[in-house]
């Protein structure tokens, strides 16, 4: 930015010029403030700014520095800076010139309400339009400086941006192509292993292969026994149920016996009980032979033997009751033992039917797994010739998996390649978008911020 002598040669700020804003200075003082407030009310309605006191006090300042001050660096840094404060509030240029406009205006209807001479008007006019030009300069020249340090900041910015980014998008590649690296490197490793547990592989579904073609026989044998064994249930079935008919047959008789042995018993107690009938008629004629005395003599006698045969009798008959009672006890406990025989028969005779069933199940089942075997050996080939063919697969994979890795090597050498010279452009740019000119006095950050603000403030 040109220095306070450089524009005192460009535009002839001497002595009489700052005598001249001093003079003009003098003419508007007295109603600088009244001035002030009507351009920033006027432009309040385009903006929506409020005008307070304090904007207005700011912007009398502004001017009696502008007019009454000597011009000297600090004149024209206070120029930079009221452009600076501008820029920050986002105001456009075309609001600045026009109240740059609208106060010339004021200020030369003041100088002609004033004046009559025609020297002293020409020489006003002419310093306040030279005032003009040199603020809009200096403003101008102060936001050209600032626009490019902001440029250079995004730029800056942006170059960290896009060298994080392209960094991090590299990092990420060389990450996924190492860890690509590694897995084509296990799977070398695995392929190999693939390939020994192939061959281990087709070895052991050849001899599963054998075994299960050796396996045919075994299971024809064991359908022949199944075979045996169902004619031989049968046989055990038909044997069950000529015993169970037998023991029908003997359950039949004892109880016919049982029948007549009760019949013995009740005529055996009619005897007992005629000779208990016997035994007392014989007592009663041995009383009666007793009163008659020798008459009765021989009918005594004949009495006495009836009483014995009578006593005879009864202890028969309580024998033979006692022999029958055994008897009955014999012929019920053959009875009970030809009905359990009975009901065992019938169950030996459902469980010959349910071992008949389950021989006849165990034989389908046998004829089942005898076709599966015929069908495992042909699958048990098949899946032989499989895994040699998958063990040639694999050996190829492991070649490819080979390339694969060699192929990683190379990539991850380009992306080094490729982030070293990235690093190398960023570190050559970054002094140049981080160099700055010493009068631009951007103190606050972030001004990118504040672009595209709303114009709030008149300049005056």
């Amino acid at each position: 930015m040109p220095d306070v002598d450089q524009r005192r040669a460009a535009f002839g700020l001497d002595q009489a010029f700052e005598d001249a804003l001093a003079a003009t200075w003098r003419l508007v003082e007295p109603a600088i403030q009244q001035i002030a407030r009507s351009l920033l009310e006027q432009q309040a309605a385009y903006t929506g700014a409020q005008v307070s006191d304090r904007i207005v006090a700011q912007r009398v300042r502004y001017a009696r520095g502008k007019l009454s001050e000597p011009i000297d660096q600090a004149w024209i840094d206070r120029i930079g800076d009221r452009a600076a404060e501008i820029f920050e509030q986002g105001s456009g240029f075309y609001a600045v010139s026009a109240g740059m406009l609208a106060a010339q205006r004021r200020i030369h209807d003041l100088i002609f309400e004033s004046l009559s001479d025609p020297a002293e008007l020409r020489r006003l006019t002419w310093a306040t339009q030279k005032l003009a030009v040199i603020e809009t300069e200096i403003m101008i020249t102060r936001m050209q400086q600032l626009t490019e340090a902001r440029s250079r900041e995004a730029l800056a910015r942006q170059a960290e941006m896009f060298r994080e980014r392209v960094g991090e998008a590299i990092a990420h590649a060389a990450g996924v192509t190492c860890e690509a690296g590694d897995r084509s490197e296990r799977m070398t490793a695995q392929s190999s292993d693939m390939v020994r547990l192939a061959k281990e592989g087709a070895a052991a579904a050849a001899q599963a292969a054998a075994s299960v073609e050796g396996t045919a026989p075994i299971v024809a044998g064991l359908v022949d026994a199944m075979s045996v064994c169902r004619t031989e249930a049968e046989a055990s079935a038909l044997a069950g149920d000529d015993a169970r008919r037998e023991s029908g047959n003997a359950q039949q008789a004892a109880l016919e016996l049982a029948t007549l042995v009760k019949q013995i018993g009740a005529i055996v107690e009619i005897i007992g009980g005629i000779a208990q009938q016997t035994r007392l008629i014989s007592l009663n004629a041995s009383i009666e032979a007793s009163r008659a005395g020798e008459h009765g003599a021989g009918f005594g006698i004949v009495a006495n033997e009836v009483k014995a045969l009578a006593q005879r009798a009864t202890a028969s008959t309580g024998e033979i009751g006692e022999r029958m009672q055994s008897v009955q006890n014999s012929v019920r406990r053959v009875v009970a033992t030809s009905s359990e025989l009975h009901t065992v028969l019938d169950r030996l005779a459902v469980s010959t039917s349910m071992i008949r069933q389950v021989i006849d199940e165990q034989t389908q089942t046998v004829t089942a797994i005898a076709g599966a075997v015929d069908e495992s050996a042909l699958v048990a080939r098949q899946v032989s010739d499989l895994v040699d063919e998958a063990r040639r697969s694999v050996e190829a994979v492991r070649g490819e998996a080979e390339w694969v890795s060699g192929s990683v090597a190379a990539v991850n050498a380009e992306l080094t390649a490729v982030q070293d010279a990235l690093t190398t452009f960023l570190e050559e740019a970054r002094p140049a978008a981080s160099s700055k000119t010493p009068s631009c006095r951007l103190e606050r950050p972030h001004l990118d911020d504040r672009l595209g603000r709303s114009q709030r403030h008149s300049i005056t």
